[in-house]
């Protein structure tokens, strides 16, 4: 991209990491002096207009929790034409994104093998309490594993680890034998056996626990 990417109000910086659903970006608010991460979906449904809304709400509740655990949503809308022409195409307009705050930290997938008993019980009672928030609010995460939670690094404004992600788990099909497909939402080494099933009426806080 030899141009400047503006995300509506966020310039775009360096590219942080690539995942199933897209990519996510550094980026900074200037007016404000905010630095940000910017998720853009960039998958084979990210232009699909039923996808798109459902996305949007799913954001919109993950937007609305507010709690020390969570990682805080700034903002969240579409890719515009302009974007898409800075970007030389690598963004398509109409494409789903989010403005999130930005932990430089690394994940908990990034830790040592051993972690000591403390640490680890520090890390689970700081989870759940992000969960028992979310959960009172009738929102469940569907995706928990180490690469959802982050961690804040020595010069970021939040300090801790945090849940990222709300709502926008992974999407994959499951083929039965009589050639029917199911809607999946997570990672297949981290679902609950429900989760595993598609059976979505019947999840609930247990789900993400």
């Amino acid at each position: 991209m030899t141009e400047p990417v503006y995300i509506g109000p966020f310039l775009l910086g360096d590219l942080l990491g690539v995942g199933g659903m897209g990519e996510v970006w550094a980026g900074s608010h200037a007016p404000r002096n905010l630095p940000v991460a910017i998720k853009v979906i960039t998958g084979k449904d990210a232009r699909d207009p039923a996808w798109a809304a459902r996305f949007r709400e799913e954001v919109r509740a993950g937007a609305s929790l507010r709690h020390p655990g969570i990682v805080v949503v700034f903002d969240y809308g579409e890719i515009d034409a302009a974007a898409e022409r800075a970007s030389e195409g690598r963004f398509l307009q109409g494409s789903p994104y989010l403005a999130m705050e930005c932990l430089t930290g690394g994940t908990l997938a990034e830790w040592p093998d051993r972690v000591g008993w403390r640490r680890t019980r520090e890390v689970l009672l700081s989870l759940l309490d992000a969960l028992a928030h979310a959960h009172a609010r009738d929102v469940l995460h569907r995706d928990i594993k180490p690469s959802n939670v982050v961690i804040a690094g020595a010069g970021d404004t939040s300090t801790g680890i945090k849940l990222t992600d709300f709502g926008i788990a992974q999407r994959m099909e499951l083929r039965s034998d009589e050639g029917s497909t199911e809607e999946l939402s997570g990672t297949i080494r981290y679902m609950s056996p429900e989760q595993l099933r598609g059976s979505w009426r019947e999840y609930g806080p247990w789900t993400d626990l």
